[in-house]
């Protein structure tokens, strides 16, 4: 089979694993009657030799320390550590989209769901209990806030630079919940996959817009905005590439 090395993950029929690596341990994939034997690749510093599980429908690897590392192409679940890529920089806790860093919670970020009735109409402000950390699949117009893993605070929105602010959102943070939208597309409910290109939808003023693409998410190499431009397109997924 193939190996990506440069991509890091591994391709076999079926698709694709996009391992993400805790220690940056790197394996081989060889495929089999009814599933995957993974192999260690190397041996020596930074390289480990074992420690994971995978799924029985052979969508998801688990590793010794929890972490889970999800088959391009499978459906992404709220709560899973994602990086959100453009081009060849991530979107970053501080500043706006970088280069790749090996402290790479700092780029790591939860879609974090907001749960309920209500979040469709007043996106969950000042309500805690719709907050609840689900681990639900997430599909097109989903409200979620985008939560840092290194910090456990989100990025708020609402008036031009975003701003850093504490989760779950208060009232009066209507910058933080959006929705999560398929490149593209405004259309709602189909799956949010690994691998896709997604864009934020947010509140203004604090309600929902008749059009999503009146008030976005946009991000250069110094900022993140909420704007009434284009949104910015970002591929999410469970790994970094050139890492």
């Amino acid at each position: 089979m193939a190996d990506s090395r440069t991509a890091n993950y591994y391709t076999d029929s079926a698709g694709y694993w996009d391992v993400t690596r805790n220690g940056f341990n790197a394996y081989n994939m060889d495929s089999f009657s009814g599933g995957f034997n993974l192999k260690p690749r190397r041996s020596g510093p930074g390289y480990g030799g074992g420690g994971f599980s995978v799924s029985a429908d052979c969508t998801t690897i688990t590793w010794l320390n929890g972490h889970k590392s999800y088959r391009q192409g499978s459906t992404l679940k709220s709560e899973t550590a994602v990086f959100l890529r453009v081009g060849a920089l991530y979107l970053a806790w501080s500043g706006g989209l970088n280069t790749a860093s090996a402290s790479y919670t700092s780029q790591q970020w939860r879609l974090t769901k907001c749960s309920g009735a209500a979040c469709s109409s007043s996106g969950g402000l000042g309500n805690n209990s719709l907050w609840p950390k689900t681990t639900g699949a997430l599909v097109a117009c989903d409200v979620v806030a985008l939560r840092n893993v290194a910090s456990g605070q989100v990025k708020d929105c609402a008036w031009g630079s975003c701003t850093n602010q504490n989760w779950p959102p208060t009232i009066g943070n209507w910058g933080t919940p959006y929705k999560v939208m398929k490149a593209g597309s405004v259309t709602c409910g189909a799956a949010i996959l690994s691998g896709d290109s997604i864009w934020f939808a947010g509140m203004k003023d604090g309600k929902w817009p008749s059009s999503p693409t009146s008030w976005v998410v946009r991000a250069d190499s110094s900022n993140v905005i909420g704007s009434t431009l284009a949104a910015t397109n970002f591929v999410v997924n469970t790994y970094k590439t050139g890492n």
